[in-house]
């Protein structure tokens, strides 16, 4: 593991470009994702809370990525809650009717895994040697617009 000689925030211009470079990259087999789908080799952990990552199936799209959503990120989270009443609300109102929220991905608008952080917010970003430096991942491929719900509400 690198150590970072971590000093605050970094210009958040050049973080930006470097978080786009890193959703830009293409899935394959040398970035660990061969069959362009979503999902990670391993499963791994979001703070203490576990974080399933199966991978869908090869040349993964919109479909794919609004099952892996539903399924392992949402979905696993209310699970673990235990809340019968959130729980309920998700599976019979809200889970049926979440593709609707991509009906409009499609063609070329089609939603490609990306290689997300997962966990980026501003307690895991600084400045190593006055360059952007973030830490502490959550990392999957996933649509990279996931990235910034976290960023957004954890700030």
């Amino acid at each position: 593991m690198e150590y970072l000689n971590l000093a605050g925030r970094s210009d958040d211009v050049a973080l930006g470009k470097a978080v786009a470079s890193m959703h830009l990259a293409p899935a394959t087999e040398e970035a660990g994702n061969p069959t362009k789908a979503f999902g990670f080799a391993v499963d791994n952990t979001i703070g203490g809370t576990p974080q399933p990552n199966p991978w869908t199936k090869p040349n993964s799209g919109t479909q794919e990525w609004v099952e892996f959503f539903r399924d392992h990120r949402i979905g696993h989270q209310l699970n673990l809650a235990g809340d019968p009443y959130c729980s309920k609300l998700w599976d019979e109102d809200i889970a049926p009717r979440l593709h609707l929220l991509f009906e409009d991905l499609k063609g070329e608008k089609e939603i490609k895994p990306s290689l997300l952080h997962g966990d980026l917010w501003s307690g895991n970003i600084g400045s190593a040697d006055g360059k952007p430096s973030i830490y502490d991942p959550a990392v999957y491929w996933g649509h990279h617009e996931a990235e910034w719900g976290v960023s957004d509400c954890c700030s």
